[in-house]
């Protein structure tokens, strides 16, 4: 099995450009990935990131319909990292974020968990436009920045994964 949790939302057609971000904390892993896709996983947007390392250690790629990926982390404090992915879709009506843990060795396959271990995950923000703005929580509707309607978090639930979607070939 693969070890993930996702969350599919729906995008304004207005905004082709797409940022997603989370705050993430090595605990006994160190290692993830994000993903954002089209829901039909053909247009893919994904990178790798290293928060024991603070280091994008997998580059960000774009495939299909994606353009111009681009993967960063930057370091927020006390083992902290908030890691970004950003790209270009030429066309999306909605999406799909994976966050999916890699084992030791970096591997997203199938890798044989020990029931226990795992990595601290918080403030998923999925925004339009090429920059990661301030995070905005959300709960049970998206939210905006008091200041602009432009900032603004897509994802229910930012900081309530257990309520994100567990996919059925994951455990």
């Amino acid at each position: 099995p693969y070890y993930a949790i996702t969350q599919s939302s729906a995008i304004p057609v207005t905004s082709l450009q797409h940022t997603l971000s989370v705050y993430a904390k090595a605990a006994e892993l160190t290692k993830f990935g994000l993903r954002l896709d089209d829901t039909g996983s053909s247009n893919t947007l994904v990178a790798g990131f290293d928060v024991a390392a603070g280091t994008v250690d997998v580059a960000a790629a774009g495939t299909g319909a994606v353009t111009g990926a681009t993967a960063s982390i930057v370091n927020v404090g006390e083992g902290w990292y908030r890691c970004i992915i950003s790209g270009t879709w030429s066309s999306m009506a909605a999406s799909r974020a994976i966050i999916r843990l890699r084992d030791a060795s970096g591997n997203y396959g199938s890798f044989s968990g020990d029931g226990t271990s795992g990595m601290m995950f918080y403030g998923a923000q999925l925004e339009p436009g090429l920059i990661a703005s301030p995070y905005t929580k959300t709960t049970t509707t998206y939210g905006s920045q008091p200041s602009t309607s432009i900032e603004q978090n897509y994802f229910l639930y930012s900081e309530q994964m257990q309520l994100w979607n567990t996919p059925s070939n994951a455990s």
